[in-house]
């Protein structure tokens, strides 16, 4: 499937590949796009958002590797804390 992309983000896109490549660039072939980042290109409707990402990723020479971190509520209690005693 080919991913339909809307004219006026090109320029939008054209940037995501620029970061994407300084990041490759410094970082020696690994480069992380958060949610945050993703969502702005492909809102996550449940519409074969990943297949679009990976059409994406594949149209540009970008290897594509999707990972899930999830935190326990605990953990990210402790991390808080943790920034907090350190302040």
């Amino acid at each position: 499937m080919k991913a339909e992309f809307t004219a006026w983000n090109s320029l939008d896109y054209a940037e995501l590949i620029r970061q994407i490549r300084r990041e490759l660039k410094i970082a020696k072939h690994c480069c992380a796009i958060y949610e945050e980042e993703l969502s702005r290109f492909w809102p996550d409707d449940g519409k074969q958002r990943e297949l679009m990402i990976a059409q994406f990723a594949q149209d540009n020479g970008f290897r594509l590797r999707f990972i899930l971190t999830v935190y326990a509520q605990s953990s990210m209690k402790s991390l808080a804390n943790g920034a907090k005693s350190k302040s």
